[in-house]
């Protein structure tokens, strides 16, 4: 099964929804810390949260090289 992301993107913590701003203080992110959210759309959206170490753009660099 090929997985599909709907939409990724770049948020700070303190800007997400309730569910999302809980899982990520569950795992020790703070307010200011960077994310990149992806949503995959099934019979109901499902998000998923990462940490951005470092420059927004170095990390997505390295993620796809």
């Amino acid at each position: 099964m090929t997985t599909k992301y709907d939409d990724i993107r770049i948020r700070k913590v303190r800007v997400l929804g309730d569910k999302l701003k809980e899982e990520a203080h569950q795992i020790g992110l703070s307010g200011d810390d960077l994310v990149i959210v992806r949503t995959y759309i099934n019979s109901l959206p499902t998000y998923k949260i990462e940490k951005i170490e470092g420059s927004p753009i170095e990390y997505l660099q390295r993620k796809i090289t």
